[in-house]
C-alpha cells in the first residue's frame, strides 16, 4: 500500500511540476521536480522502502530513454561535428574522471582511487536538459547547440560505462589504469559495432515484413519498443556496453518508417 501511495505522490508531483514550470519559467523543471521529490521524501519519512536492482534500472529506464533521445538527434549535424562531439563526449568524460579521481584521492587519501574515479565519472557528463533549458534563455549559435545536444547524449553513455568500471574496481578492490582503459575502449567500440549491426538487422526485418504486405501498427510499434531492450541485452551478454549499443542503434534510426501513409 505504501508503494501505491508513493507512486501516486510522484505522479502528482510530476503534474504539479508542469504547472509550476509554466508559472516560473526561469527555473528548470528538473530543479522543480527535485524540490518536490525532497518534499515527498520528508512527507513519507521512513515509509519509503523500495528494493530496485540497478541493472534492471539501466535496461528498463535508461536504455529506452537514451534510444529515444538518440533517434531525435540531428544526424546531419552530428556527422558534420563528429570530431568535437567525440572529443567532448568521450575524451572530456575520461579526462574529467581521471582529473577528479586523482585530485580527490590526493586530497582525501582515505577515498580509494577507484571510488574517486567513480565520482569523476558521475560528474563528467553534461546534462541534455540543461542545454535545452539554456537554449530557452540564451540565443546559442546553431552549431554550438548541435554540438552540445549531440555530445550530451553520447557522453551519458560514455559516463555510465566509466562509472560502471570504476564501481566494479571499487567493489573488487583491484584497479589497473591500463586495464581499465583497454576494457573501456573494448566495451565502447564493441557496443558501437553491435548496436550498428543490430540496427541494420532490425531494418532488414522491417523491410522483409513490409515486403509481405504487413503494415500493422501493433507490430511496428511493439517492434520499436523492443529494439532498445534487445540491443542492450545482446550487447551486454557479449561483454560490451549495452548503453553504447543502444545509442548507436538509436542514432542509426533504421527501424523507423521513412514515409507516412494513411
Amino acid at each position: 500500500m505504501e508503494f501505491l501511495e508513493l507512486t501516486l505522490l510522484m505522479l502528482a508531483a510530476v503534474l504539479l511540476s508542469s504547472v509550476i514550470d509554466q508559472l516560473v519559467p526561469k527555473v528548470s523543471s528538473p530543479l522543480i521536480q527535485i524540490a518536490l521529490g525532497l518534499g515527498i521524501a520528508l512527507l513519507m519519512g521512513t515509509q519509503i522502502t523500495i528494493d530496485f536492482d540497478p541493472n534492471l534500472f539501466l535496461v528498463l529506464l535508461i536504455a529506452p530513454l537514451l534510444y529515444d533521445e538518440s533517434k531525435n538527434l540531428d544526424k546531419k549535424a552530428l556527422w558534420q561535428n563528429r570530431r568535437p562531439v567525440l572529443s567532448l563526449a568521450v575524451g572530456l568524460v575520461i579526462a574529467s574522471a581521471l582529473i577528479v579521481g586523482f585530485a580527490v584521492n590526493w586530497l582525501i587519501p582515505s577515498v580509494s582511487l577507484a571510488a574517486a574515479f567513480a565520482l569523476g565519472a558521475a560528474l563528467g557528463p553534461t546534462d541534455a536538459v540543461s542545454v535545452a533549458s539554456l537554449a530557452k534563455q540564451v540565443k546559442i549559435p546553431a552549431r554550438s547547440r548541435n554540438i552540445l545536444e549531440s555530445e550530451s547524449i553520447i557522453n551519458d553513455a560514455s559516463g555510465i560505462v566509466s562509472f560502471q568500471f570504476a564501481i566494479a574496481a571499487a567493489v573488487t578492490g583491484t584497479f589497473s589504469l591500463v586495464g581499465a582503459t583497454a576494457n573501456f575502449f573494448f566495451a565502447f567500440l564493441g557496443g558501437m559495432f553491435i548496436g550498428i549491426a543490430l540496427g541494420y538487422l532490425g531494418n532488414f526485418i522491417v523491410r522483409r515484413v513490409r515486403s509481405w504486405g504487413l503494415e500493422n501498427t501493433t507490430f511496428h510499434v511493439l517492434f520499436e519498443v523492443f529494439v532498445p531492450f534487445i540491443v542492450y541485452l545482446v550487447a551486454n551478454a557479449l561483454g560490451t556496453s549495452g548503453i553504447i549499443a543502444v545509442v548507436a542503434a538509436g542514432i542509426l534510426n533504421v527501424v523507423s518508417p521513412r514515409t507516412l501513409d494513411p
